[in-house]
């Protein structure tokens, strides 16, 4: 028998930073992804918090986790079963490794995965990645007599990230000048900024040597299974593009499906793939990322669904919003890429849950209650597998964001819990 902590050691990827001839993992702190005050690739500690690249998810619980078993070892205590620290390093990608090593061992009598928020983690959702496009024509980068035309568009670095910044960049129509095509979008912007409320914020520049004009709008970035908690930039680009109706493009086309079925809306009433369970909540819609080639234009758009829907039921929806896209957009609208995950649940018999609650009641003084949440981690993976932290209740969630931190006395107060709940299910664990 076992008991084991199961974490990951990657973490989302970033892009190099323009102009940079460095790779961004490996270059000093100078090389800064978007929206980042403090040096991403350092430990930093700062106003009682240890700021850094996956300093919350999930380097620091590694730490808190890797102390407790020094602790162990240094006290001289031998567990009654085998205790284990198990990191897999692609968590944040296809979990392969991950995969494979739950294939070819025995599952262990206990699993606590500290990937995920306190007090005890019964229940996530299924993830969802699906992506549409539009391919361009000879045409879509061509000046139109019927009206300006979005010629670019771009938002986000990876499907996992609400992004803090989203762009596009527009012709004027035939005979409009750079000039009259600012006039015409400032006010279209300043409208939807108001309209959206803070933390937005818009605005309109000329595109130096060229006859463009960009749209930059900027939000708050969070995690996507927290995306109702900040601020998408690319509903103000599908708010804009609904009120100008430009001239079609496939970038104009593919924000004009941002505006009509994602924005403004973070749980699927538009786009039609709305439902709720009574215990997980509302599936959860996003777009995250927005990018344009020379061969095509598409969004990418992340989901986490409750339990309560088949996954063929959801297929078919997202069937319905694809046909939907096609008959009152574009016809050209393809789907380039679908995942459906399924929610995972756990298995609520013997003593796992219960220790882990009275730990925390014991340690927090704070009332100690199973909850959900709409991230996956590595515990799914595992038979009665839950999550103990790391994030506390209350506190903004960090993960995947600009200026990622941990609280030290949160950290510390993690190893505490996680060394009492090691010594705990250690020995009161037999093999069957």
């Amino acid at each position: 028998g076992a008991a084991l902590h199961r974490l990951h050691a990657d973490v989302v990827p970033v892009q190099p930073v323009k102009g940079s001839t460095t790779t961004p993992e490996f270059s000093d702190a100078r090389v800064h992804p978007a929206d980042w005050a403090t040096p991403p690739f350092q430990a930093v500690i700062k106003d009682d918090r240890l700021y850094g690249r996956g300093t919350e998810d999930d380097k620091g619980p590694i730490a808190a986790v890797l102390v407790v078993l020094r602790t162990l070892r240094q006290m001289g205590l031998v567990p009654r079963v085998q205790v284990l620290a198990i990191m897999g390093t692609g968590e944040e990608g296809d979990w392969s490794g991950m995969r494979r090593y739950v294939a070819a061992k025995r599952p262990p009598l206990y699993a606590v995965s500290v990937d995920a928020s306190y007090p005890v983690v019964i229940a996530e959702a299924g993830f969802v990645s699906w992506t549409l496009g539009i391919r361009r024509t000879p045409a879509d980068r061509v000046a139109s007599s019927v009206g300006p035309k979005v010629v670019e568009a771009s938002a986000g670095q990876f499907l996992t990230q609400v992004p803090g910044e989203a762009s596009m960049e527009l012709v004027p129509a035939t005979g409009q000048t750079q000039a009259a095509l600012v006039a015409q979008l400032e006010p279209l912007v300043a409208a939807a900024v108001e309209a959206r409320g803070k933390p937005f914020a818009a605005q309109v520049t000329r595109v130096r040597d060229s006859d463009r004009v960009r749209v930059v709008a900027r939000g708050a970035s969070v995690h996507s299974s927290t995306a109702d908690e900040g601020a998408n930039p690319v509903w103000i680009l599908g708010d804009v593009v609904a009120e100008l109706r430009p001239a079609p493009s496939a970038a104009g086309k593919v924000l004009e499906l941002v505006g009509s079925k994602l924005s403004g809306d973070h749980w699927g009433e538009k786009l039609g793939v709305a439902y709720t369970h009574p215990m997980m909540g509302k599936v959860l819609v996003t777009p995250t990322l927005i990018k344009s080639t020379d061969e095509l234009v598409s969004v990418g758009i992340n989901m986490r669904r409750p339990a309560g829907r088949t996954k063929e039921d959801f297929d078919a929806s997202l069937d319905r919003a694809l046909a939907e896209a096609k008959g009152s957009l574009d016809l050209r609208f393809e789907e380039l890429g679908r995942y459906v995950g399924e929610a995972a649940i756990a298995d609520l018999e013997g003593p796992l849950v219960p220790t882990l609650l009275d730990i925390w009641q014991r340690a927090t003084g704070q009332a100690a209650r199973a909850t959900t949440i709409r991230g996956g981690t590595y515990a799914r993976l595992f038979p009665g597998a839950v999550s103990f932290g790391p994030s506390f209740p209350g506190n903004p969630y960090k993960g995947h964001g600009p200026d990622e931190y941990i609280e030290l006395e949160a950290l510390a107060k993690t190893t505490e819990m996680i060394l009492e709940a090691t010594l705990r299910l250690a020995d009161g664990a037999r093999a069957p």
